[in-house]
Order: structure tokens, then C-alpha cells, then sequence
């Protein structure tokens, strides 16, 4: 009954939001970033804390207000998803050379993981590839109620996304499938969680256990690996307030002498803060742990991947 109430409530308020001027949403999602950040104290304080922890000399209050205020309003542009005649190249631009990168890590027809990150309206990206004639598939967390990932899934599905739940008994098979189709697989580590095997690496400064499932499926599947993230244009002589940003990872990655999932790390890291007011930094942070503790990791300390058990 609880689970009926929820989706209810959640069809009722999409209904509305559907029928919204796109100019009211912003604004709705505005308020409820700046109402959030007031009510949810814990959540601000937490924000407040990474922030000032990984931007020395930034101002950490000051960011963590710009960075509900632009969850609020990233919310609201995603929503637009869901409205057939909405672009998602009509609020994030793709570079010719961003495209480039993409189009040489594919040339191989072993597809390519694109790692991304929750920066923006990180929902455009796959919608935005699909309007630029890839063939995108992504990797999602379900939802604890199954018929509400339907609900989740039908703005990407309609727009000819490839979603894959990973936690799903297929869903390596499936991501390796579509990897050997030559098409490109998002994958989203840069926001705590469980149910993820882990292996050490340095993210946002810290020595945490960072998922290991780009670095499992690069080797199982010899496939590159591909950081596509959304940058603010805010001071560019754009029209678009976002850019998609691409930057193949295997390069010289040998010569780095790093672990493949210390470079995914990184590439996050600086990506995040290059647009740290548009990060989620109240979001669950990965697993701290001693600098000197890595080798208990490998057993297991987060019990399955992305792409099954672990």
C-alpha cells in the first residue's frame, strides 16, 4: 500500500510537471534547491564539510547554496526529458572536438565505457548522443520497487536509450553485449554507495574505496575507456548553459604507472571541480579508508559490481 501511495504521488506530480511552462520549472526547482538547503541541515553541513575539504580557499558556504540551488534547477531541465518535442542539444552543446574523441575510441567497433559523473543535467548526456546518432546504453541503479523503475526509465527508453539495471542477473552479459556492439556504455562512479566492489584510489583527496567495475569490464572486454562529463559555459559566448566535454583515459595510461581505476578517479576529480557549484557533494560519500589499507580491499570489502556478484 505504502509502494502504491509513492508511485500515486509520483504519477500526480510528473502529471503536473508535464504541463508546467518550462520558465515556472525552472523556478519551482530554484525554490527547492534554496528550500532544501535550509530545511536539510544535516545534508548542508555535510556538503558544507566536502567542500571546504577538497576547494582550499574557496568559499565553502557560498558553494554549498549554488550547489542545491543548481540540483533544484538540474532537476527541472531533466525533467524536460520527458516531453518528446525537447532537445537535449537545445541546453548542452557537443564540441566537434569532444565528438571526435568519442568517434576514435569507437573506430575500433569494440565500443567504449563513457565514464560520466553526476555534474548538471547529467540525464541529457545519453539523450544528447542518441540526437547525435550514437547508440548509448547505460548503467542504473534500480529502484527498490521495481514498477517504479518504469517510471524512471521512460523518458530514456523513449528517447532510444539502452537502460541496464545493474543489479539485474543479466546485466553483464548485457553490458558486454552492447560493448561488443560497438556502442558506448555510461557508467556513473562518482557517488557513494553499496553493493559495489571497490579497490583503493585517491578521489576529491581523500583515500577511498572506489568502484572497480570500469577497470574489470576495460580489462575483461579490451575496449577504451572514456570521460564524458558536462561543463558550465556560464562567461562563454554560448547559448547553451552546458557542454559535453569527452577525454579518452588510455592514453599513455601505461607510461602513467597509475591503476586504471586511480585514472578514472582522477579524470572525475578534475571534473567536478570544474564545475564544483553543479556537483552533488550532499550526495553519500565513498567509503573512507587508511592510505595503508588497500590490500584488504581486493577481498571484498563491498561485495558485488556493476557487473554482478564480485
Amino acid at each position: 500500500m505504502k509502494n502504491h501511495a509513492i508511485r500515486s504521488t509520483i504519477r500526480v506530480l510528473l502529471f503536473v510537471v508535464d504541463r508546467a511552462p518550462p520558465g515556472f520549472l525552472f523556478r519551482v526547482g530554484s525554490l527547492s534547491g534554496r528550500l532544501a538547503h535550509r530545511v536539510f541541515g544535516g545534508a548542508r553541513k555535510h556538503a558544507c564539510r566536502r567542500i571546504a575539504a577538497s576547494l582550499p580557499g574557496a568559499d565553502a558556504e557560498t558553494t554549498t547554496r549554488a550547489c542545491f540551488e543548481n540540483a533544484g534547477k538540474n532537476l527541472a531541465l531533466s525533467l524536460l526529458l520527458r516531453r518528446p518535442g525537447v532537445r537535449a542539444a537545445d541546453y548542452v552543446a557537443l564540441p566537434d572536438a569532444s565528438r571526435g574523441v568519442l568517434d576514435r575510441a569507437l573506430a575500433g567497433g569494440r565500443g567504449a565505457i563513457v565514464v560520466s559523473a553526476h555534474i548538471g543535467p547529467f540525464e541529457m548526456i545519453p539523450a544528447l548522443l542518441v540526437e547525435s546518432g550514437f547508440s548509448p546504453s547505460i548503467v542504473v541503479r534500480e529502484s527498490y520497487d521495481p514498477k517504479l523503475d518504469r517510471v524512471a526509465d521512460a523518458h530514456r527508453r523513449g528517447r532510444g536509450v539502452d537502460v541496464i539495471h545493474r543489479g539485474h542477473e543479466h546485466a553483464a552479459l548485457r553490458v558486454v553485449r552492447a560493448l561488443r556492439g560497438g556502442r558506448p556504455v555510461g557508467i556513473l562512479p562518482d557517488v557513494g554507495g553499496r553493493g559495489v566492489a571497490a579497490t583503493a584510489a585517491r578521489f576529491l583527496g581523500r583515500s577511498v574505496a572506489f568502484p572497480a567495475s570500469v577497470e574489470r569490464l576495460a580489462t575483461r572486454v579490451a575496449c577504451p575507456i572514456v570521460v564524458g562529463t558536462l561543463a558550465s559555459t556560464l562567461g562563454k559566448s554560448s547559448h547553451v548553459p552546458f557542454e559535453l566535454r569527452f577525454e579518452l583515459l588510455d592514453e599513455g595510461l601505461e607510461a602513467s604507472g597509475r591503476s586504471v581505476t586511480q585514472c578514472v578517479a582522477d579524470a572525475v576529480t578534475r571534473a567536478i571541480l570544474r564545475t564544483p557549484e553543479h556537483w552533488l557533494w550532499m550526495a553519500p560519500p565513498h567509503l573512507a579508508i587508511a592510505d595503508d589499507s588497500s590490500n584488504s580491499l581486493f577481498s571484498g570489502v563491498l561485495p558485488s559490481s556493476e557487473l554482478g556478484p564480485a
